[in-house]
């Protein structure tokens, strides 16, 4: 058996890409059909201003409201959501993002937010005395 070299090109090349037997397991979730890996392909995304929309602040809005329902004791719901409710009002500047959070929250509400567990009284009083309240 030879030392190793420490010439680069005495090494082994190495494959770059997928394992071959992973691409034969996954499958593209549109179309179930077989995935492709394409090394030399380049992706170019658009680029979004820093700047948040409307979609944001209306799946922010609706997403509060679906997760305090869905996850937290109503008492602690109404007061999260309403100390939220007038946190963003209070924040924003602009008229259209309150608007589009608005319409996100009302959203929330009309939505089914699923299978309801919420916390225990113990879990929050738990998570407030280790600095975490479940509210704000």
């Amino acid at each position: 058996m030879s030392p190793p070299s420490d010439d680069p090109a005495a090494a082994p090349p190495r494959r770059a890409g997928v394992d071959p037997k992973l691409l034969e397991i996954l499958v593209c979730p549109a179309t179930h059909g077989p995935l492709e890996y394409d090394a030399a392909a380049r992706m170019c995304h658009h680029a979004l201003p820093n700047a948040r929309h409307a979609t944001f602040y209306r799946l922010d809005g609706r997403n509060r409201v679906l997760l305090a329902r869905r996850n937290l004791p109503w008492p602690l719901a109404a007061a999260y959501l309403l100390s939220w409710f007038t946190l963003t009002v209070v924040r924003e500047r602009s008229v259209t993002a309150v608007r589009a959070w608005v319409s996100g929250f009302s959203q929330g509400w009309r939505m089914d937010p699923g299978w309801r567990r919420p916390m225990s009284a113990r879990t929050a009083w738990r998570m407030t005395r280790a600095g975490r309240p479940p509210i704000v």
